[in-house]
């Protein structure tokens, strides 16, 4: 129910299985879901989804004793969906929209080549939601990545086939980002978060001196 401009409320019990899990659809229309980036999402620090049909299997997982009443809160603010949920076992957790996520500090973001650890990047201080990392390419002159949230590769973000960026989810293992270019060449990754335009999020460019002989 509707507590407020944009803010909607709901309550369930917790049942006998002791965990209960839940996403939120817009005037009954299951084209219209709300729901986390991740399957199973109980603890915060992933990014709200939606509205649309891309959520099946993604839900918010509460877990706590049978007969514990959640209280789950929606508000929307300019189009942006952020999502509280309140019971005694959890205390209270939120989820922001991916615009609100993707600016915060809190999360750190690494390159990911599929092989070794993965190359952290380092966040801009004078602009949030901006992170860039150097990359070496292979002796053929070739590097295939993801980013990944929190060194984490079930919050992997990469290119659908359009080239626009998806996730953080486990989704997606076999899609990447690929460079091409002279044999152990340096490349500077840049993930920009501030636009809306997912296909430009990442770019790369060509540093140190073989940039500088091809310029």
């Amino acid at each position: 129910e509707e507590v407020g401009d944009g803010q909607y409320e709901g309550k369930f019990v917790i049942g006998f299985r002791n965990v209960e899990e839940f996403q939120i659809v817009r005037d009954k229309d299951y084209e219209q879901v709300i729901y986390p980036s991740v399957p199973n999402a109980s603890k915060s620090g992933v990014p709200v989804m939606g509205p649309d049909w891309k959520g099946k299997g993604k839900n918010w997982r509460i877990q706590g004793r049978m007969h514990q009443e959640v209280v789950v809160r929606l508000e929307v603010v300019s189009g942006q969906a952020s999502v509280t949920v309140t019971c005694p076992s959890l205390g209270e957790r939120r989820w922001d929209s991916w615009e609100d996520w993707s600016v915060q500090s809190m999360q750190t973001f690494y390159a990911d080549c599929f092989f070794g650890r993965p190359t952290p990047m380092v966040p801009d201080t004078r602009t949030p939601g901006i992170h860039t990392c150097q990359l070496m390419l292979d002796v053929d002159g070739y590097s295939a990545f993801r980013i990944l949230v929190d060194e984490d590769r079930q919050l992997a973000m990469y290119p659908d086939h359009a080239g626009a960026m998806q996730g953080p989810n486990p989704d997606g293992k076999d899609q990447a980002w690929h460079i091409h270019g002279s044999r152990n060449a340096t490349y500077e990754v840049t993930l920009d978060m501030t636009g809306s335009d997912r296909s430009k999020m990442v770019s790369w460019r060509q540093v140190g001196e073989q940039a500088a002989l091809t310029a």
